[in-house]
This record gives structure tokens, sequence and C-alpha cells, in this order.
């Protein structure tokens, strides 16, 4: 059922992704499942978000569980195979991965070599939790994370997007809701386009994500 829960009801451990596909439409995934068409005509350079705010502490950017399906795949080969794969595997991978940029909102913080972002003071803030990832996400890649660490006190949870803001020039409002040009984010059950609602009761509601869910 579409819409059945909202962003504001992920707990710890929920796992929230997103992944803009060749043909421009935006997708999000809610603990690795796809939500469907979330927007249309997106632009090839965007870069991913995510606003924290409420009760939501702390998310870390994960890898795609396809990753160990290729290290079982191959584990299975022989020693000579082996060889030949990793010499084969360019070593910029590992430097390209996705990580969030050092520049954010002001009552966020980017930490562990730049795979997790956090309010360190949640308990008195709010908003201006806004981060973005350090480099464009490329067109088929998922950008997904996991609730860590969420608080009690606020209601909401967290948002996330995509914007064609790079976060050398953003200028970091309270909330990427209030930006309104090239940003699309999910926030709840809804989608916004440039601070306007286009699409009301879209997927999983982001406000229900647990500690360890990932969107």
């Amino acid at each position: 059922i579409w819409g059945f829960l909202t962003l504001d009801e992920l707990a710890e451990g929920d796992r929230v992704g997103m992944m803009r596909k060749p043909d421009g439409n935006l997708h999000y995934f809610i603990n690795g499942l796809d939500q469907g068409i979330a927007a249309q005509r997106v632009p090839t350079t965007v870069w991913g978000v995510i606003d924290l705010y409420g009760m939501t502490i702390k998310v870390s950017i994960v890898e795609r569980d396809e990753r160990e399906e290729q290290n079982l795949m191959t584990r299975k080969n022989t020693r000579d195979q082996q060889i030949v794969v990793l010499d084969a595997q360019p070593l910029p991978d590992y430097y390209d991965r996705l990580t969030f940029h050092p520049n954010c909102g002001t009552h966020a913080q980017v930490i562990n070599n730049g795979r997790t972002a956090h309010r360190p003071n949640a308990a008195d803030d709010f908003n201006n939790g806004v981060v973005l990832t350090a480099r464009p996400l490329k067109t088929g890649e998922l950008f997904e994370v996991r609730l860590d660490r969420v608080v009690t006190k606020w209601a909401g949870s967290i948002e996330i997007g995509v914007t064609s803001h790079s976060p050398v020039d953003l200028e970091f409002p309270f909330t990427m809701t209030n930006v309104r040009s090239g940003t699309w984010m999910m926030t709840g059950s809804g989608i916004m386009h440039n601070g306007t609602i286009v699409l009301e009761q879209y997927g999983v509601n982001l406000d229900r994500l647990q500690v360890g869910d990932r969107v």
C-alpha cells in the first residue's frame, strides 16, 4: 500500500536511498524496496542531500549489498583467477566512494572520514542539519543512508533528495525544503520540488523510519 507510513516514522536501523536512473527518473528505496518514480527529468549533475532534523541524530552512508555478493563470487574462483580479477579492478573505485562534504548546516557535523553525519546538540537544536554528498551522484548510483541514532524529543525525522547546488556554492538553509531552485526532496510521505509539494502520499513516510533503517 503506497503511503502507508511516513519518513517521520523511520526507526534506528532503517535504510533510505535514492537513485537517478538513465531515463532521468528519480526513485527512492526504503530498506532496499523501490518505491517507484518520485520525479522525472532530473538533471544529470545533482548532489545527494540529507536534511537531519527533528528526531534524527545520526546517519551513515552504506554500501550496496551487491558488494557482498561479488565477494562471495570472487571467493569461489581459484586463487589464480582471483589475482586476475584483482588486477583488473581499478583502484580509484575506493577513493571515489560516496562521502559527505565537510560543508554542512550550522547544527550538523560530518565525521567518520565523511561517511557519517550527525547533529551533536540534537537535544537543543531542531534543524539546520543539511548535509550534501562530496561529489555529484552518478547515473544509476544508489545513494543510501542508515539511521544510526534518533532522539524522541522532537517530531519529524529526515528529508532526502537531490540538488543541482554544490556544497561549495549552497547557502545552507534551515531546511532544504526552503530552497527554491534545482532541488527535489522527499519529506514525510510527499515529494517536493523547489519547496512545493508535487506528489503526495509517495511510498513510505520517512517520518516513521527507525534506527538501522536504510533510505
